[in-house]
């Protein structure tokens, strides 16, 4: 028998599916070259390669560690201990989420980028491959996490910041809350409540200073909590906002009273939505 949690997924998918749109039904100049970058753009070949021997080094890493329980994605003790590699392979995203975070970044040349919840620091390293000479700041309230990717990336790489601290005690500082972020993933704390709390003091402190950044929200159908607070920043975002099922996507952009939403799929899976000009 399908458990709930397994139901509430399936119609989720569903719903998303239904409504979802390829790349052939957006027509917006100002929304089809970043939908297009991230389904069809360019990562150099190089990258993929440092990018999968990254990736296996960490599945591969036997060192064992206690995972702090602040909202990650294991629904786990505490005190559980876990291997560098287990945790690797339950926390990682898919391939294709981190592609799409690759091309993201490429395509709106991001300087300046923001990163809550390093986790195994894949993510930091995709970001980093995708901008080589951005600053990146990641925070993750684990000594071990931080410490390890401030090994494996953070030593080759100075401008390849790793923070240890609750991202709401990184968010109030001063210093954090005037600058100017690009780019923000939201990729550490899978509750809902967080989520809200943590996008709306980035959102209002960018605010003032004058420019919104674009967000990479993960995991938004982690939870019944982290959907329903995914559809309400989906709801209220003015401009565009894409929502690709296992992540969602907020930009804004230059009228001010623009605004597109719509869940976006590969057009594989709706290839009849191609059309005369389709491959």
């Amino acid at each position: 028998m399908m458990s709930l949690f397994n139901f509430w997924k399936l119609k989720s998918l569903l719903k998303w599916y239904r409504s979802g749109l390829t790349i052939y039904d957006i027509h917006s100049p100002g929304v089809f070259p970043i939908a297009e970058a991230l389904e069809r753009g360019f990562i150099r070949d190089d990258d993929g390669t440092e990018i999968l021997e990254f990736r296996k080094m960490l599945r591969k890493d036997r060192k064992l560690f206690k995972k702090i329980d602040e909202g990650a994605k294991q629904n786990r003790s505490p005190a559980m201990e876990d291997t560098v590699g287990d945790f690797a392979r339950k926390s990682q995203a898919p391939l294709y989420n981190y592609r799409r975070l690759y091309r993201l970044a490429e395509f709106i040349s991001a300087n300046n980028i923001l990163e809550l919840g390093t986790g195994s620091g894949l993510g930091h390293y995709i970001l980093r491959k995708a901008r080589p000479e951005a600053m990146i700041t990641s925070v993750d309230a684990d000594p071990f996490l931080t410490e390890m990717a401030r090994t494996n990336i953070g030593r080759q790489y100075h401008k390849s910041s790793f923070i240890c601290d609750s991202f709401s005690s990184f968010l109030v500082d001063e210093s954090v809350r005037e600058t100017s972020w690009d780019l923000v993933v939201l990729d550490g704390d899978h509750r809902g409540v967080a989520l809200l709390n943590n996008y709306h003091l980035i959102h209002d402190f960018s605010l003032k200073n004058g420019k919104i950044p674009v967000f990479f929200i993960d995991d938004i159908r982690w939870s019944q909590a982290m959907l329903t607070a995914w559809t309400e920043l989906y709801g209220i975002h003015r401009g565009i906002a894409l929502d690709y099922f296992s992540f969602g996507l907020l930009a804004p952009h230059q009228q001010e009273d623009f605004s597109f939403k719509a869940a976006i799929l590969p057009y594989k899976f709706k290839p009849w939505r191609a059309g005369f000009f389709g491959r």
